[in-house]
């Protein structure tokens, strides 16, 4: 029931997380033009409210109580789960001698399931305790409570810095700000794009939660492919000759690839560390969303240098990327 709990514990942050959010994946068409392609996570619903066997505890409280989300009697002494907090016993202690006085509730066991210094050690014990905060103020757990709970623990999280931050003194600056200079540059990019395809049958975060729900890490391996494609991308695009005025916009397009190849890789964590993980796929969220604001500053950067791509360049290919 371990897997199940983790599980439960992952999709309800996620599902708080990706509710009319979306993520960019970049995908290469068969007819090789390069686009980028939002995709709404639909299957991702509000966990909070769920109470699969009907018992009076969300899902996602039957985590926090150790109980059994499909047994309605997890300890099978005749009294619901629900019942049984409500009276202050212990759910997962057959009665009569079952009060939560004389059965402290083992919530230690679900945390140190986790590596101590793992980040999903560290969530599960701020979710614990908020959860029990709000218990003793009779405050009633639903959709908005279990909402501000997650909103304050995603507050507390930071991930490591990408291998390469990128400067000024990194580029390769041209001297030259013409037409045909920023033509070349163009399809300098797109030739880049061309070249390293990042081709996956599925997301990110699909792949990420499947491994979580098999626990199978031989599923991360699929990502490996993806960090290998961003990496070459980042590598070649750094080589290349950038127009002086472009040189600002080149930076941020390096720092926002760089902090996507990041998140990916910090998502192959997901099966020993799924909390580590989800921050990885909330960033990834927002640093896609950044680099897809990128491909449309340099659409209006080529526009304003009056530079014009026919669908043979590799320019093209860039600038309807989005």
């Amino acid at each position: 029931m371990q897997i199940l709990h983790r599980k439960i514990l992952f999709t309800l942050l996620v599902a708080i997380l990706a509710v009319g959010g979306a993520y960019v994946l970049q995908q290469k068409l068969s007819n090789k033009k390069s686009v980028v392609a939002t995709v709404t996570l639909e299957d991702a619903l509000p966990a909070a409210a769920v109470d699969t066997d009907g018992d009076g505890l969300t899902d996602w409280e039957e985590l926090v109580w150790q109980t059994d989300p499909n047994n309605p009697d997890t300890d099978g002494d005749g009294t619901s789960d629900g019942d049984e907090v409500e009276q202050d016993r212990n759910p997962i202690i057959a009665g009569p001698d079952d009060t939560l006085t004389d059965n402290p509730h083992p919530k230690e066991k679900f945390i140190t399931s986790f590596n101590a210094t793992s980040t999903s050690a560290r969530v599960s014990s701020e979710l614990f305790t908020q959860y029990y905060a709000y218990k003793g103020a009779n405050i009633p757990i639903n959709n908005d409570t279990s909402s501000l709970i997650t909103a304050n623990i995603l507050t507390n999280n930071t991930l490591p810095a990408p291998t390469k931050t990128y400067l000024l003194s990194d580029l390769k600056l041209g001297n030259d700000n013409s037409t045909a200079a920023q033509h070349s540059y163009g399809n300098d990019l797109g030739a880049v794009l061309n070249r390293y395809p990042v081709q996956t049958a599925e997301s990110e975060v699909h792949i990420v939660t499947r491994a979580l729900e098999t626990e199978d890490e031989t599923e991360l391996q699929k990502l490996d492919q993806i960090i290998q494609a961003y990496q070459n991308i980042i590598t070649d695009s750094a080589a290349i000759v950038v127009p002086p005025n472009a040189a600002h916009l080149h930076l941020e397009y390096l720092s926002n690839l760089s902090f996507v190849r990041r998140d990916i890789e910090e998502m192959k964590k997901s099966v020993a560390d799924p909390m580590h993980a989800l921050f990885a796929i909330k960033s990834y969220t927002e640093n896609v969303s950044k680099l897809a604001a990128t491909f449309t500053e340099y659409h209006a950067h080529f526009r304003d240098h009056s530079v014009l791509f026919y669908r043979s360049d590799d320019g093209y290919d860039f600038v309807t990327s989005i």
